[in-house]
């Protein structure tokens, strides 16, 4: 073994981040999956809180939106259906 990578393992012994970066791995995917899920909390905080209005009595109106967007993927058009959730008080 070398010197060097045996200095990198001991530094970095008990720390899998720096153990990964002290290998030379890649972050890459990782990063990409945060930067995905970085909203997920707070979307299912609102989707919790509008649960407890609908709960409590008030009511809720769920439409779809007329203006559906459309985006190319991989050749192929593809429509994605908005959906809104208006408080009726």
């Amino acid at each position: 073994m070398w010197p060097r990578v045996l200095g990198f393992r001991e530094l970095a012994e008990g720390d899998r981040e720096l153990a990964r970066k002290a290998s030379g791995v890649r972050g890459k995917k990782t990063k990409r999956l945060v930067r995905r899920s970085s909203g997920v909390a707070e979307k299912l905080i609102g989707i919790a809180i509008e649960e407890e209005r609908l709960l409590a009595g008030v009511g809720v109106a769920i439409y779809r939106d007329r203006g559906a967007d459309s985006r190319k993927c991989g050749g192929y058009g593809q429509s994605r259906q908005r959906w809104n959730i208006r408080l009726a008080l």
